[in-house]
């Protein structure tokens, strides 16, 4: 059986359709292997980066384990330090009021006869019911307490005046005497410190080099009762 002209063009019609069908799942087939191969290699340098991080983590971890072991260490060392610290700042404080009253004692009797009182008997580190008084300078009279520190801030000038108003309670036998109070300074003094200390009625003494009664002339000191 002979096939007719419109078969033989269909027939070459579907092989022509194939033929682009084929060509164009070949261009498809092309398109995805070459995305495989970068997936490949992108999958190559995603594991060879992996591999980066996990060394550097692991190099991290094991910097982060000597850090821990260094902070022990050094922690120990720093409880170690204070502990020296507060002993060494302890000692030096007794130091300092020691070296604080000496200065103070010194020429306290002098600068204090300047001011009109005067000075015939000198008793340091007094000490009643808790409380400690540096020095206590007397005459028939008048007495002058005397706070000595390193520096002078304004909280000291607050307990001083409380411990000041509780002297005669303590020490009955100075009721009969007019009772001021003074407070001495080695290094330095906050200016606020120095003024509510004189506001307070207290002679304010530097002893930074030579012994000066800091006061204004004509300074009224406040008697304590």
């Amino acid at each position: 059986m002979t096939a007719t002209n419109s078969e033989v063009q269909e027939i070459w019609s579907l092989i022509k359709e194939t033929n682009q069908q084929i060509k164009a799942l070949s261009t498809e087939t092309d398109k995805l292997r070459a995305s495989q191969k970068e997936n490949e290699v992108w999958i190559k340098k995603f594991s060879v980066e992996t591999d980066k991080l996990r060394a550097s983590q692991q190099q991290t971890d094991e910097q982060m384990k000597k850090t821990d072991e260094q902070m022990k260490k050094t922690d120990e060392q720093m409880r170690r330090t204070d502990i020296k610290l507060d002993k060494f700042i302890g000692d030096t404080g007794n130091r300092w009021g020691k070296l604080g009253e000496n200065l103070v004692k010194g020429s306290l009797a002098q600068k204090l006869r300047e001011r009109g009182v005067k000075v015939e008997k000198v008793i340091t580190n007094a000490k009643y019911g808790g409380i400690e008084f540096d020095i206590i300078a007397i005459n028939g009279k008048e007495t002058v307490i005397v706070e000595v520190k390193a520096t002078l801030d304004p909280s000291d000038v607050d307990k001083f005046k409380k411990n000041m108003e509780k002297f005669k309670t303590l020490w009955p036998e100075f009721k009969k005497k007019t009772v001021y109070g003074a407070m001495a300074f080695l290094l330095k003094s906050n200016r606020q410190a120095e003024k509510l200390a004189e506001k307070q009625g207290f002679f304010v003494i530097s002893a930074t080099g030579d012994v000066i009664i800091k006061n204004e002339e004509g300074f009224e000191p406040k008697a304590f009762n």
